[in-house]
């Protein structure tokens, strides 16, 4: 038996999923996980206690995937890319909205509209536009991440 207690996005952009089993968990269980890309910077952790007979397994790692959102004002739950910023990495954020949207496109035949962040770049004002997606600050999104999704403006 194996059960998925944790499979959550939280506030810092960090995915975090825990299990627990009957069986022992290990390391490469939990990278299953994790997309490709950050597969590097995944944090695992497994833990037996024995005694119980129960094992936890856990891992953490910078978000870059389709997440559903859902805000009180929308009709109905939204998918959007979330993109964690990995500072060893150096992207800048229009080079992430530039690769998301290309990837959206190729996977949905449309163009996002809109890239939503918890913290516009310094000198960068709301509604900027970055090849087609229009970027807009919103205290929604978890920090260090920018949400790209929507529908095209043309």
């Amino acid at each position: 038996m194996e059960q998925i207690v944790v499979n959550k996005l939280n506030d810092d952009g960090m995915v975090e999923v825990k299990i627990i089993s009957d069986k022992a968990v290990e390391e490469r269980r939990m990278l299953v996980f994790v997309p490709k890309p950050v597969l590097e910077f995944a944090v695992v952790n497994c833990y037996d206690t024995s005694a119980l007979s129960m094992f936890y397994g856990e891992v953490k790692y910078p978000a870059r995937q389709v997440v559903e959102f859902f805000l009180p004002h929308w009709k109905k739950p939204r998918k959007l890319v979330v993109w964690r910023f990995i500072p060893e990495e150096g992207f800048r954020i229009s080079e992430v909205i530039e690769h998301v949207a290309d990837w959206y496109f190729v996977q949905t035949h449309r163009r996002p509209g809109w890239a939503f962040v918890w913290k516009l770049p310094n000198g960068i004002e709301n509604f900027t536009d970055v090849d087609g997606v229009t970027m807009i600050e919103v205290d929604w999104c978890p920090k260090q991440c920018v949400l790209i999704g929507g529908v095209d403006h043309g």
